[in-house]
């Protein structure tokens, strides 16, 4: 009778739990096949308007204008104060928000909070 190598045996037994894990790990991991960026499209797209606003010192009917330009259905808030609002028409599914303080050009601070659903 031969004597059986175990540094062989060892090492395709631990070859063989590395491939069924990495076999686990593939199968449980969810590839997106069709990837949809539009959040990160809206989000840019609000970064944008509010640097804008913020360098341009605008009122509240630019910033109206401004978002009907880019978005169908948003939300406009200043201080707290609602300006725009016709997410109820949308009932809202996949909604953007963005907040920031921004300082004008008498130093004073405002909050804009810009919701965007679509």
């Amino acid at each position: 009778m031969t004597k059986l190598n175990l540094r062989g045996q060892v090492f395709s037994f631990e070859t063989i739990i590395s491939i069924i894990l990495v076999l686990i790990l593939i199968v449980n991991v969810n590839f997106s096949i069709n990837k949809n960026y539009t959040d990160l499209i809206i989000i840019q797209q609000e970064n944008d308007l509010i640097k804008i606003w913020s360098y341009n010192n605008t009122n509240t009917d630019e910033l109206i204008t401004d978002a009907k330009k880019f978005f169908n259905y948003f939300k406009i808030e200043v201080n707290g104060k609602i300006i725009f609002d016709n997410l109820n028409e949308l009932n809202g599914k996949n909604c953007v928000t963005r907040e920031e303080e921004i300082n004008d050009l008498f130093f004073q601070f405002k909050k804009i909070k810009l919701n965007v659903c679509y």
